[in-house]
């Protein structure tokens, strides 16, 4: 499926976002998924930079299917179709990518994106409904010794972290994970889940709830304690912002966008380096109501930072800037552009 999406993608940019581009009904094409090469967009908006094959194998290595073997042949096979696609596309389209204006989702993945690919990028986080989370979750619901994860059910998630750390945790607490379970693959993920359950005697304590409604989710967040997020090396993590705009204190991974860029390096949350010490803090957490309190009042403070209001400044102020540089480099004959673009202003 990974590869039919790349060349899927690859053709889309090929017969239709280029030609989209050097069309005079069309002006400016921003591409939210460059999946393969950003090359046709005057914008790409660059959630991971795994079109590019190094950061591809830095990227795949938080990955884990079942079979050893098998995961290392899928690896390789991608990175050389990567390798191979990108020479190729970079050989016959290359000059078109210096003009891409590249936007990413955290300082963290802006960081991969000039050392892998080497361009600097705009950070624009992207926009989360906060106010609807805030407000359906006010400081009067009450609260039960929840522990809630919302994820993908996917291998590279690392779900299966839940149980150990449920194993440690010595107070009476439950687990609860919450998020979409699609294919074979998803599938396989809440197998293993329950096998580990099983095996480490915390059945009673991890709960999955796969494919659950908005506004279930949503009753979830608001009668929990805690929100744990297991994915290490996040992109950015819309969630964990769902989260603490629901009052939620917020337990993450101590690398990526959720500690680097959400929780400002511990300012506003909290961070683990092992399943031990993950266990740690939520005993800190369910055990002193005044730290809670605390935490839960930042993150609802922090959340606001991430409102869609904000996401929507954010965009319109580099499009302005964007569009008064390219319309003076079109007036100047530097890039190709629409006869009407090059007369007309910002």
């Amino acid at each position: 499926s990974t590869f039919f999406k790349l060349i899927t993608s690859f053709l889309i940019e090929l017969l239709v976002i280029r030609k989209i581009r050097y069309s005079n009904k069309f002006h400016l094409i921003i591409s939210t998924n460059p999946s393969t090469t950003p090359i046709f967009p005057n914008i790409a908006y660059v959630h991971y930079p795994s079109f590019n094959y190094k950061a591809f194998v830095s990227q795949y290595s938080t990955f884990t299917l079942t079979n050893r073997v098998i995961n290392m042949l899928y690896g390789a096979l991608i990175t050389i179709f990567l390798l191979f696609l990108n020479k190729v596309t970079l050989a016959f389209f290359g000059e078109h990518a210096k003009n891409v204006l590249y936007l990413t989702n955290s300082k963290y993945t802006a960081k991969i994106i000039k050392l892998y690919c080497r361009r600097r990028s705009v950070v624009v986080h992207p926009p989360v409904n906060v106010k609807m989370h805030s407000k359906a979750c006010s400081n009067d619901k009450l609260r039960v010794p929840y522990v809630i994860t919302i994820s993908r059910f996917a291998h590279e998630k690392k779900l299966h972290v839940i149980p150990i750390i449920a194993k440690l945790v010595k107070l009476p607490v439950s687990f609860i994970i919450v998020g979409t379970l699609k294919g074979r693959m998803g599938q396989e993920v809440k197998d293993a889940i329950e096998k580990l359950c099983r095996s480490l005697s915390v059945e009673d304590k991890v709960k999955m709830l796969p494919n659950l409604s908005d506004e279930s989710k949503i009753e979830i967040l608001c009668s929990s304690k805690i929100y744990l997020h297991t994915m290490p090396n996040e992109h950015f993590g819309i969630t964990v912002v769902e989260a603490m705009a629901s009052g939620l204190p917020v337990i993450v991974p101590d690398n990526g966008g959720p500690y680097e860029d959400i929780i400002d390096f511990g300012k506003y949350g909290l961070a683990y380096h092992s399943p031990k010490h993950a266990a740690e803090l939520i005993e800190a957490l369910l055990s002193d109501e005044k730290l809670w309190k605390y935490y839960s009042e930042l993150s609802r403070t922090r959340a606001l930072e991430y409102d869609f209001n904000i996401f929507k400044a954010k965009i319109n102020k580099v499009l302005s800037l964007y569009l008064s540089i390219y319309v003076s480099k079109c007036n100047t004959g530097e890039v190709g552009c629409a006869s009407t673009l090059r007369s007309s202003s910002p």
